[in-house]
């Protein structure tokens, strides 16, 4: 049986001023499934969940929610 994706994430390019946090990021999470994000602090982990409930702009790719 296939498994739905819930949230779709794309080529995503996230900038903060001349930096950038997110390049190229690919990101599908399944129906039901159970993920962690983990890393060192400023590495855009909290920014990513920002960006997917639409509090954040980004630069280029797509966001995708069920």
């Amino acid at each position: 049986m296939d498994k739905k994706i819930v949230i779709k994430v794309e080529n995503l390019v996230t900038k903060l001023k001349d930096k950038i946090i997110h390049n190229n990021l690919n990101l599908y999470i399944y129906e039901n499934e159970i993920l962690t994000l983990f890393g060192p602090s400023g590495e855009g982990k909290s920014l990513l969940l920002k960006i997917i409930v639409g509090l954040f702009p980004f630069s280029k790719g797509k966001v995708i929610v069920l």
